[in-house]
């Protein structure tokens, strides 16, 4: 059986489908997922970003923050391509209003229980699936 450990290099691939990836990474490797969210911010924030403020209606940082989802388009609005992994967070509770991930006992406990719901069923199982 896979190991958190042998995936590791999964938190940074950009094309990750599997949102059980950020639970899972806040239960078990919490400074691992917020080095992705402050890359992720990096891309879509820097002086490179194509996302588009007048398409979107504010800023991106505006709208992780305050908005439930992104309006549909055909922009990357985070390296999920159509979700931002820093808003998903913010939405379901993994991060504080500073995007720190949760780190108590009870909330690693949810986490864990959030990545075995959202584990898609093409991933391999690993740790995650175990209590």
């Amino acid at each position: 059986m896979s190991t958190w450990s042998d995936k590791i290099g999964l938190r940074f691939l950009p094309g990750i489908k599997d949102l059980g990836t950020v639970p899972g990474l806040a239960a078990h490797h919490p400074d691992l997922l917020e080095r992705a969210l402050i890359l992720e911010r990096n891309a879509l924030t820097g002086r490179h970003s194509r996302f588009d403020e007048v398409e979107f209606g504010g800023s991106w940082d505006e709208l992780v923050r305050t908005a439930d989802r992104f309006p549909s388009s055909s922009t990357t609005v985070g390296l999920g391509r159509s979700f931002a992994r820093n808003q998903w967070a913010r939405v379901n509770g993994v991060v504080d209003d500073a995007f720190h991930v949760k780190r108590g006992a009870d909330e690693r406990a949810r986490f864990r229980a959030m990545a075995n719901q959202l584990r898609g069923e093409d991933n391999a199982l690993d740790v995650r699936s175990v209590a």
